[in-house]
């Protein structure tokens, strides 16, 4: 009976062996592997966050300009008899001859927008009505058309 009880310990301490150096070596491989992994995909949802940031915050920059000229445009009051203004702009500025009777009116743009052309839309009875424009956003060019503000005199719109 006792040599049977020795015998069941050699085969207990036969089975607790720890791990052969090669298991170990490629299991620390593969944790390491897919911690490599880890970190990629991490590090290129990061890059995506911030190039998504700035591409809101172009956007914003965007529309505040595209706002800002619709709505100084359409505060210009351009008389029914008038079939064309004079206009002039730079880089930073667009002057229109007529205002609702004044003689000359200026729009500053923003710091981050830049005007590159502007031309003139007309009617069918070819009376302007408004200002097409393309301008510059952080080097990304945009256009807008604009329209004068307009009267109404019953069912016609002048």
């Amino acid at each position: 009976m006792i040599m049977q009880k020795t015998q069941c310990k050699f085969l207990i301490s036969k089975k607790s062996e720890g791990f052969s150096y090669i298991e170990v070596i490629v299991s620390l491989l593969i944790i390491s592997f897919i911690a490599g992994l880890l970190y990629f995909s991490y590090s290129i949802c990061i890059k995506s966050l911030y190039s998504s940031k700035e591409s809101i915050r172009n956007s914003i920059d965007h529309l505040e300009a595209d706002e800002y000229l619709r709505e100084s445009i359409q505060s210009v009051l351009v008389p029914f008899w008038q079939k064309s203004i004079d206009y002039s702009f730079t880089e930073n500025e667009i002057s229109i001859s007529w205002d609702n009777g004044e003689v000359t009116k200026s729009f500053k743009m923003k710091a981050k927008a830049k005007i590159i052309e502007v031309n003139p839309i007309y009617s069918e009875e070819d009376r302007i009505k408004g200002l097409h424009i393309k301008y510059n956003v952080n080097n990304k060019s945009y256009e807008t058309k604009a329209l004068f503000a307009s009267r109404y005199y019953g069912d016609v719109q002048i």
